[in-house]
């Protein structure tokens, strides 16, 4: 978005790619800690698999033709009242809890809420202009000092600063390899191809929150914690840079048309 490359075609290639695989990830971090937190062995793992799966019925049977409705009674132009906006906010928070409470973690509840209310946007853009501040002033810095007090030095010293050049030798090569590879094998230039690939190296906030569900499951320690979030840092600071080098400013042009789109 910083560089205006969100309607170019390489920019909705990485928008598109990098969508996919966060669906994946969710997907199967979902059954990891679901395997993780069901606790009580057989029982609790029928619990929360059985569970999911009722969740799932409800929010797309249930919940999606009722917000549905809401919206359309009470948002025709896509600006929301405040009551419909309340409204979304308990749907939103009741999902995040229930997936807590069946041993999952409760962000997961608040990703299928989205995921299951009918796609506006007018109404994306005025819940985005209603939230998006507060998101950024107030809950963001705070996600960013919770999950500064989880890291640890011990990954910086002895083998753990070793392990941390692995983590990022490994999650370089692979994103950047495996993109270009990707592109090149549908048609793009060698060039495009490993712009391509430095679009997808770049770790959001998408994988930060993952790796903090990762931790909060106790699936990863400190160290690992760490070690993938000086690797996401490291690798989205590298991305304007391997973006000039492999494609200088040619590949921000934005194509005929594609903002009607």
């Amino acid at each position: 978005k910083e560089r205006g490359m969100t309607q170019t075609r390489l920019g909705r290639l990485a928008l598109s790619s990098a969508a996919i695989a966060d669906v994946f990830a969710w997907i199967m971090l979902a059954c990891v800690v679901a395997l993780i937190g069901s606790g009580d062995g057989a029982a609790g793992l029928w619990r929360t698999s059985l569970g999911t799966v009722a969740l799932l019925v409800f929010v797309f049977a249930g919940l999606r033709p009722l917000y549905a409705w809401l919206l359309r009674r009470f948002a025709p132009s896509g600006a929301p009242s405040q009551m419909l906006l309340a409204a979304l906010l308990v749907g939103a928070i009741g999902c995040s809890a229930i997936t807590e409470w069946l041993g999952l973690h409760a962000v997961f509840g608040a990703f299928l809420f989205g995921a299951c209310l009918p796609r506006d946007d007018r109404l994306l853009g005025c819940l985005i202009e209603r939230l998006e501040y507060l998101a950024i002033v107030l809950l963001m810095p705070i996600f960013f000092a919770l999950a500064g007090l989880n890291t640890t030095a011990e990954a910086f010293g002895g083998a753990g600063l070793g392990a941390l050049l692995l983590v990022l030798v490994a999650a370089i090569v692979g994103k950047v390899l495996g993109g270009a590879l990707g592109a090149r094998i549908a048609g793009y230039g060698w060039r495009e191809s490993f712009a391509t690939g430095a679009l997808m190296n770049a770790r959001g906030l998408m994988e930060l929150i993952v790796m903090k569900v990762g931790l909060d499951a106790g699936l990863i320690g400190p160290s690992l914690f760490t070690m993938l979030l000086v690797m996401a840092l490291v690798t989205t600071v590298m991305t304007g840079p391997m973006l000039t080098w492999f494609g200088g400013r040619s590949l921000d042009v934005v194509e005929p048309g594609s903002e009607r789109a």
